[in-house]
């Protein structure tokens, strides 16, 4: 009897032991880097072929609209907001009948194509008040610019399998009231001779000024993971990432300004695919590697992360560029040549 007791429970010790390495490798796939947008940038036009033959349902309870630009919206329909400016909206969006996050959230301004938010923000509190732990990543913000005058927003949820386009019922109209405020910082040069400086302009002739000799712009960086794995050697060779077409693909990675004697941190990183823009990381993690490797504490926050939705992209090999935006402005190509090859599911 007492063998037969210790049999079952070593077996339960074992299957508890198994389900727990199930989780841990579920959990593992689908732990996927969340993407929630350049807080910088504007939300990025929805693929065509995102929710091409999704089945539309009308809806009330698949989104919920909480903040508009850090002011509560509650039952308003209709909110004031600063034109000129880029105006984030935020929430949470769930399937509801498969009781999982939604797949993306699609936002239509005054009737043009959408644009695409992810949905994969934090909200605990959405999954302690459904008592149901495949909710708490159930935020997205949205980001849109706003024109002055009013505007009309629309709004619609993917299933978490991309069969189902819930519109949503509630819609949104801002209203773009006063100026843009701009700043504009006027561009010196790093030093004048007094008299140039000082001379009226008829006395001012083209041989007098001579241009300074400014050094091309030069990169360094690297990329860290992509779909949450190293990214091999023979990668950065020019080898092919062999990537799922129709899965987004998410890559992390750092790059710093090198031209100068001082590395430096960029403005902005945006993903380019057979030369054609489809993404703007964002830029500013945290890598205190890089700084360490670099021998340059201001550039700590040198890390990026992007996006890129292959939906439109065909099967087969393509270029996958990265474009960095130094603080003067001037652009700087990825120092390696990337070659993604997708394949067919």
């Amino acid at each position: 009897m007492s063998a037969r007791r210790g049999a079952a429970v070593l077996a339960a010790v074992l299957g508890a032991a198994i389900a727990f390495a199930l989780l841990v490798v579920v959990r593992s796939r689908g732990d996927v880097p969340c993407f929630a947008g350049d807080p910088m940038a504007a939300s990025p036009p929805a693929p065509e072929s995102l929710a091409r033959g999704a089945a539309v349902v009308a809806s009330a309870r698949e989104l919920t609209l909480d903040v508009v630009q850090g002011s509560q919206v509650g039952k308003r329909t209709r909110v004031a907001v600063k034109s000129g400016t880029l105006v984030a909206i935020s929430g949470w969006a769930a399937d509801m009948s498969a009781q999982r996050r939604a797949r993306a959230v699609l936002v239509w301004v005054d009737g043009r194509p959408p644009v695409r938010a992810d949905v994969c923000g934090e909200r605990e509190d959405v999954a302690r008040a459904y008592a149901n732990a495949r909710l708490a990543q159930t935020g997205f913000t949205v980001r849109v610019p706003v024109a002055p005058g009013a505007h009309a927003l629309s709004f619609g949820v993917l299933a978490a399998d991309g069969r189902t386009l819930y519109r949503i019922a509630r819609g949104l109209e801002l209203d773009g009231v006063g100026p843009a405020v701009t700043s504009v910082r006027e561009a010196r040069p790093r030093s004048a001779p007094a008299a140039v400086s000082a001379a009226p302009a008829a006395r001012t002739t083209p041989a007098a000024l001579v241009a300074p000799r400014v050094p091309a712009p030069v990169v360094q960086g690297d990329l860290t993971t992509a779909d949450g794995a190293s990214v091999p050697n023979s990668v950065r060779d020019g080898a092919p990432f062999v990537h799922p077409a129709g899965v987004d693909l998410v890559f992390v990675g750092w790059v710093v300004d090198r031209t100068g004697v001082v590395p430096a941190r960029v403005r902005s990183v945006e993903v380019l695919i057979d030369g054609r823009p489809v993404a703007r990381a964002a830029y500013g993690s945290a890598r205190p590697d890089v700084a360490a490797f670099v021998h340059a504490p201001g550039v700590l926050n040198s890390g990026f992360s992007a996006r890129v939705f292959t939906d439109d992209l065909r099967p087969g090999r393509h270029a996958l560029g990265i474009v960095t935006t130094l603080a003067d402005g001037r652009t700087a190509n990825w120092p390696e040549k990337l070659v993604l090859d997708l394949t067919a599911r």
